[in-house]
């Protein structure tokens, strides 16, 4: 089932892991609520989704470890039940053997396990338990391979004993672990950004959009009181939508809280959230053309059919995105039908599993449109760290002659190997008709191709 929108989970107020980049402070200044409302209650939860449509995702993340709640579980249970597509985003602590017993069985969309670093960023406890249910959760997943809905994770270099026991139970060696932290749109304070280290992110003007939902409000936060927060950077409570326990799902989305954040989005400068955001983008137009949902009318022109397939990959944050796998040599063309000037975005990057195998390399990644290389960027990640994340393009393109745009995304080596050169084209979108003029600046962006006739 295709997932529309995601609806978070924090199934307590107050988290006592408390790591670093996370501003539990401002969010407990924050929820007002009484202290019965701090916890979410098995009841509460089976009411509030009966109005939620089970084609959203149903992520057990939020802003607070799942499983401090003991009805977690049942609340898992009950979500797979309904139908819906489940996530999990946890540290283990507070589950049980036993939970994990009840639940492994589910194929979830994602079940990542944020683990002890050596830095103690993540502030995780390491105790004997921890270690238990963590070897329990790896070895069941990893002992027939990984899973690519599976993965470890860590806000730093990983806590030694961690790395041993994981390996030890069946985790890939070559997988990379480390995860890039964020300053939650602007939520972690200077001080705090200055000792993690953290990139701050400027304020983005212009007409802008979400790169994880687009143009819609609907991946959102649910808290324990049912009241429903525009998304998992809103620690500070800015935009609350409504309240599930007392308006239905749909009321909420296209009520007047989510319509009056869509038209500040559509502004060139109304101060919200998302201005501070490292996922806001400029929005660059009402009508585009997806790549990734093209990918079935797209022709190879090099390479064959195993080379180039849609992987859902996460680099740098706890969010998964569907991308072009397109393993070098390769060139897949793709016919956009229309010739109207617009914009082509999108990111690349390599695998997190190739960084650090001594097999992989450097690799190419070019853009030729309309018949003239418009992009070209190499990336290695396995000589230079600071290139193990996504590197955001953007290309202008014109109007042309002919009624269709032509695009040919193409992958290559810099030498005659090409194991391990996973290459990725993160959600690579043509939009044109652009909304205003008041366009933010773009993080790459390359020359205009030359109009073709």
């Amino acid at each position: 089932m295709k997932s529309e929108g995601m609806l978070e989970i924090t199934t307590v107020i107050g988290c006592p892991i408390a790591c670093k980049a996370c501003p539990q402070d401002k969010l407990m200044s924050r929820y007002t609520s009484s202290p019965a409302a701090k916890r979410l209650s098995l009841d509460d939860f089976r009411h509030i989704l009966s109005s939620v449509p089970t084609n959203v995702r149903i992520s057990f993340a939020g802003m607070a470890e799942p499983w401090l709640n003991p009805h977690c579980t049942d609340m898992v249970l009950h979500a797979v039940e309904r139908g819906h597509p489940v996530a999990i985003f946890t540290t283990l602590v507070g589950m049980k053997i036993e939970d994990f017993e009840r639940i492994k069985h589910i194929a979830f969309e994602e079940f990542v396990v944020h683990v002890a670093d050596s830095q103690n960023n993540a502030r995780i406890p390491v105790t004997e338990n921890a270690f238990r249910v963590l070897e329990a959760v790896v070895r069941t997943y990893c002992s027939n391979g990984r899973p690519a809905w599976f993965s470890v994770q860590s806000h730093g270099a990983p806590h030694p004993r961690v790395l041993e026991l994981i390996r030890a139970a069946g985790y890939p060696r070559d997988f990379h672990l480390e995860a890039q932290l964020i300053d939650r749109a602007g939520n972690l304070s200077n001080k705090e950004v200055s000792a993690l280290n953290v990139p701050q992110t400027e304020f983005v003007y212009g007409p802008i959009e979400c790169r994880r939902c687009g143009t819609d409000t609907n991946h959102n936060v649910l808290l324990p009181d049912g009241r429903v927060l525009l998304c998992c950077m809103d620690y500070g409570m800015r935009h609350v939508l409504g309240n599930l326990l007392t308006d239905g799902y749909s009321e909420i989305q296209n009520g007047r809280a989510a319509s009056a954040i869509r038209e500040a989005w559509r502004s060139h400068d109304a101060d919200l959230l998302c201005r501070h955001c490292c996922d806001a983008r400029p929005r660059l137009g009402d009508t585009s053309f997806s790549f990734e949902a093209h990918l079935s009318e797209a022709s190879l022109l090099e390479g064959d059919a195993s080379q180039a397939a849609v992987w859902t990959v996460a680099i740098g944050s706890d969010v998964a995105e569907r991308s072009i796998f397109l393993h070098p040599p390769a060139r897949l063309r793709f016919e956009v039908p229309t010739s109207e000037e617009g914009l082509f975005t999108a990111a690349v990057a390599l695998h997190p599993d190739v960084w650090d195998n001594p097999e992989s390399g450097a690799c190419e990644f070019s853009l030729i449109v309309n018949g003239h290389e418009a992009f070209s960027r190499v990336v290695d990640p396995s000589l230079f760290a600071d290139e193990r994340c996504w590197h955001d393009v953007s290309v202008p393109v014109p109007a042309c002659a002919r009624g269709h745009h032509e695009f040919i995304l193409v992958t290559r080596t810099l030498d005659s190997r090409t194991s391990h050169r996973w290459a990725l084209w993160r959600r690579p979108v043509f939009h044109w008709r652009l909304l205003d003029a008041h366009s933010a600046e773009q993080p790459e962006t390359a020359a205009s191709p030359a109009a073709a006739g």
